[in-house]
């Protein structure tokens, strides 16, 4: 397809009051103050007529119809996820968002910011204690820029302060924002009356998308990915190095909800039903396999949950869950670890299937043999407070790579319990394994020469009349490799078989690397 070029404009004009441009030129050093040098959206500022441009794509012409699988590509597990629930803040929530792992909550008419376990009430500039907020957005990794009905402010720690943003747009009425981070800095995208703006590096942008209509424009992004959804429209917007490039893309009906999830997969509400859109292009539709009505997702969070009327879907990796007791509340929002956020009669509520502790290293699951050296798999390390080993409810060391090793001579011959609790910063919620073990000391004295002595001293003995000689520990360990294959299928001993009991004692032996 050979593209269309549009153009944007500066919004603001050199012809106008020197406030303006003296409100722009205080723009640029208090960002420089205000963000950190992962989310800096300062630059000099620009005080030229520059455009910036927009490559628009000639509109695709796609019968959506034939666009849309008819069958999903999720695997519906027959596991039933239990959710565990804590409460975050009790009262009555009246708003909710989330921006990368920060909570806004308005609880009981107080406004409080949420960082993990931590909670703090926000400090609101005289005279805008009744705000209704709009949208939020992440500018770097401490600072929230808030849209609200007062107009734009940044959250810096717990204090509120204006935003000199609100200047350029003093003008236009915001209904919503975006951020992306990109190697070049911030940028913030507004759904504005007169259309969509941007802001980067200093300047605010007018960005031309034909005939789309912003009154009630949705976005949502994932990485350098801008999307916009308005009524029946939808564009895809990719910030290049030098250029932005916009594709139209198949929509069906108006569409209500808009979201992207962590893999880049981008979620619509449209026309009372539920579209998919996967990152290579193709679209499903969701809803003719399974009675799906909502989304909750966001760009920060591998999870995506999906509702239906009565039912409740956690799908991760693209598996879909289904679980059993449906939380019931409102304003439901889904953090960067996928537990879900809402509003329920208690107050604010964290709502999850539970984080997961995987374990590897045994030789044969649920027995020690020897001494073993484990590897925890963990979620969301860097979330991680502690992490607890306990055997019999004594403490087991574990290092920084979260490994540890058990010796079964430490331990006596038989049953045992392994408990591993994993602390997070941002929930109350442990994450948990137990695990009860077998400890089997084996030897050739003990456990093998019966064995042998059964079964297989006629014909392998010091004067037995084959060859392969199995009398020693060193005779079974040499031979090994074709000791095990015989008995296995049964070939040896003749006239018999070994039973599952002789069988195992033989192959955790050898896994005890042939203890005398």
């Amino acid at each position: 397809q050979q593209p269309l070029v549009f153009t944007g404009y500066i919004v603001f004009d050199l012809m106008k009051s020197s406030s303006i441009l003296m409100a722009s030129i205080f723009l640029a050093s208090w960002m420089t103050a205000a963000c950190s040098s992962d989310g800096d959206m300062s630059s000099e500022t620009n005080v030229q007529d520059v455009r910036a441009d927009l490559t628009l794509t000639e509109d695709i012409s796609i019968d959506v119809g034939d666009a849309l699988e008819q069958t999903t590509t999720l695997e519906y597990s027959d596991e039933v996820l239990e959710l565990s629930t804590e409460l975050k803040l009790e009262g009555n929530v009246t708003w909710l968002g989330i921006a990368g792992s920060t909570i806004i909550a308005r609880v009981d008419n107080i406004w409080k910011r949420v960082d993990g376990k931590q909670v703090v009430d926000l400090v609101l500039p005289e005279g805008i204690e009744d705000m209704s907020l709009i949208d939020i957005g992440r500018l770097n990794t401490n600072d929230i820029l808030m849209l609200s009905d007062q107009g734009l402010y940044v959250v810096q720690g717990s204090n509120v302060v204006s935003s000199p943003l609100d200047e350029l747009l003093d003008d236009l009425s915001v209904h919503a924002l975006e951020t992306l981070t990109t190697a070049n800095g911030t940028i913030v995208y507004f759904v504005t009356d007169a259309g969509l703006k941007r802001w980067f590096q200093g300047e605010l942008q007018s960005l031309d998308l034909g005939e789309l209509k912003t009154t009630n424009a949705m976005l949502s992004s994932h990485e350098t990915t801008l999307w916009v959804a308005s009524e029946t429209d939808l564009y895809r917007l990719e910030e290049g190095e030098e250029t932005l490039q916009a594709w139209p893309e198949p929509s069906q009906g108006l569409v209500t909800y808009l979201g992207a999830d962590k893999h880049g997969n981008v979620w619509l509400e449209a026309a009372e039903e539920i579209l998919l859109r996967h990152t290579d292009g193709t679209w499903e539709n969701m809803t003719q396999t399974s009675e799906i009505t909502r989304v909750t997702c966001q760009p920060d969070s591998e999870t995506t949950w999906l509702w239906g009327k009565n039912s409740l879907l956690q799908v991760q990796a693209n598996t879909a869950r289904a679980v059993t007791d449906v939380p019931q509340g409102s304003l439901w929002v889904v953090d960067e670890n996928g537990a879900l956020l809402g509003a329920t009669e208690e107050g604010l509520t964290r709502a999850s299937g539970g984080r997961q502790v995987g374990l590897d290293g045994w030789q044969v699951d649920g027995v020690l043999l020897s001494l073993t050296t484990f590897q925890l798999q963990l979620e969301d390390s860097s979330q991680i407070d502690k992490v607890t080993v306990l055997v019999d409810k004594t403490p087991v060391d574990v290092d920084e790579m979260g490994t540890f090793s058990l010796d079964p001579t430490l331990f006596s011959a038989g049953m045992h319990n392994l408990s591993i609790t994993v602390s997070y910063n941002d929930t109350n919620l442990d994450a948990t394994l137990n695990q009860d073990f077998e400890v089997v000391v084996l030897s050739w004295q003990e456990d093998i020469f019966p064995i042998y002595k059964t079964h297989c001293g006629g014909c392998h003995g010091e004067t037995g009349n084959v060859a392969l000689k199995l009398y020693t520990a060193e005779h079974w360990e040499k031979a090994f490799d074709s000791v095990l294959p015989s008995v296995e299928s049964g070939f040896m001993p003749p006239p018999y078989t070994l039973d599952e009991g002789e069988l195992n004692t033989i192959r955790w032996w050898a896994l005890a690397n042939f203890p005398p």
